[in-house]
């Protein structure tokens, strides 16, 4: 049977696929010893060859395919195929509907290997209340916290955010504008765009800030529309 003519698999087998995948890669014990990190070259290759193949199905929306390749690299260690098997179930690309809540999972997953995307997307998922988890401003803080201190300029993003619209941590203004500065400095390009249009109000504002804080508009990130799915992984070589 050709990859077109693969079934999508069933709620339930998608959910034990996935939470199994995840447990392999992040508990530990024997079931970590099929995770083992990528030491030999060989096996080094094996996942990345995987993680592009999945990766160019996930972008061309083959996703019988993805889901295949992706599952492969990351039960090699590959913590950006978590990433983007996290980003499938998150937006239910991988012909199933309601398994939001294993995007958390794998998210998690590759935010505890120290993976700048996971830990982004993990923070992201507490500052919004999406993918099965509540609510929890201190642990998207801590994550994303991480996240920009890996570079992750979407993270800086969301940071910037928080303190902008003083969710979870005091309105600040100045604080919110020297994230999103950083962020257009790492390269974000929403973040040089809003820079772009606002760096006037921000830094000649005509009305008095308030203390410690600049005028200016916040750079809203609205939850349902996060990025185009893989877009923050590392680009596949031309």
């Amino acid at each position: 049977m050709s990859a077109n003519e693969a079934r999508p698999l069933s709620r339930g087998r998608a959910c034990a696929a996935a939470l199994l995948l995840s447990s392999m890669l992040s508990a530990p014990g024997p079931a970590a010893a099929h995770a083992r990190p990528l030491t030999a070259p060989v096996e080094a290759a094996l996942a990345r060859k995987e993680y592009q193949v999945g990766m160019q199905a996930f972008h061309r929306g083959d996703w019988p395919v993805a889901l295949q390749h992706l599952r492969k690299a990351a039960t090699l260690g590959d913590t950006n195929a978590l990433v983007a098997l996290g980003d499938g179930y998150a937006f239910d690309e991988f012909g199933n509907t309601h398994t939001e809540p294993l995007a958390t999972v794998l998210y998690r997953a590759a935010a505890e290997r120290a993976n700048p995307a996971g830990m982004e997307r993990l923070g992201f998922s507490y500052l919004a209340g999406w993918y099965g988890v509540h609510q929890d401003y201190t642990r998207a803080r801590k994550w994303l916290g991480r996240a920009a201190a890996a570079g992750n300029s979407e993270a800086m993003v969301d940071l910037g955010n928080m303190y902008c619209t003083g969710n979870g941590v005091t309105e600040n203004r100045h604080t919110a504008h020297l994230w999103y500065s950083r962020a257009a400095r790492a390269g974000n390009s929403d973040a040089r765009a809003w820079w772009q249009e606002h760096s006037r109000d921000v830094l000649r504002g005509t009305a008095p800030p308030a203390p410690g804080m600049f005028p200016g508009p916040c750079m809203t990130r609205q939850p349902d529309v996060i990025g185009t799915m893989g877009s923050h992984i590392l680009p596949l070589p031309k």
